[in-house]
């Protein structure tokens, strides 16, 4: 927020789509000398995670992701537990969609201690491959919890949600 000369506070207007993601200056860790480094690497964690997902590369997803991952899915009230349901998932989605586009807005992230917390929005849009010639597109709520473990982060948590139609 900022501040007009007569004193009423201006609303900034939001992030583009894909824009930058934001380091906030209020976070405990924007304050610390080593934690900046670690919002950089973790705030690239997350851009590996996406070009992934957007390239359906499995081996590449699969090196971002911890052993004992938990993953909420919005198609399921039921986690997927551990690397290998979550990488099959993967696989499921990238062999039955022809293209996957993944388009984070707005993402934020915090880093405490070794966890390293990101939430946001993403477009979702996937072009199935059963012939159907629209694209499926989805607004979802996420938040991904990683791990610094020898000094990588890895993903040990995803929790999404499908905002409804008209939100």
């Amino acid at each position: 927020m900022t501040r007009a000369s007569d004193g009423r506070v201006k609303q900034q207007s939001p992030s583009m789509l894909g824009a930058p993601c934001a380091k906030e200056k209020s976070s405990p860790a924007y304050e610390k000398g080593d934690a900046m480094a670690d919002l950089d690497d973790l705030q690239a964690a997350f851009e590996q995670v996406v070009a992934a997902m957007n390239t359906r590369n499995l081996d590449a997803f699969s090196t971002l992701v911890h052993n004992e991952k938990v993953y909420f899915g919005p198609a399921s009230p039921f986690p997927l537990e551990g690397k290998a349901a979550r990488l099959q998932h993967f696989q499921r989605v990238s062999t039955t969609n022809e293209s996957v586009t993944v388009t984070p807005i707005k993402p934020q992230f915090r880093v405490i201690g070794t966890t390293g917390i990101v939430w946001l929005h993403f477009a979702l849009m996937r072009k199935p491959k059963d012939g159907s010639m629209t694209n499926v597109a989805d607004i979802v709520c996420a938040t991904l919890i990683f791990a610094k473990s020898d000094g990588n982060w890895l993903m040990v948590a995803e929790h999404q949600s499908r905002l409804p139609p008209g939100n």
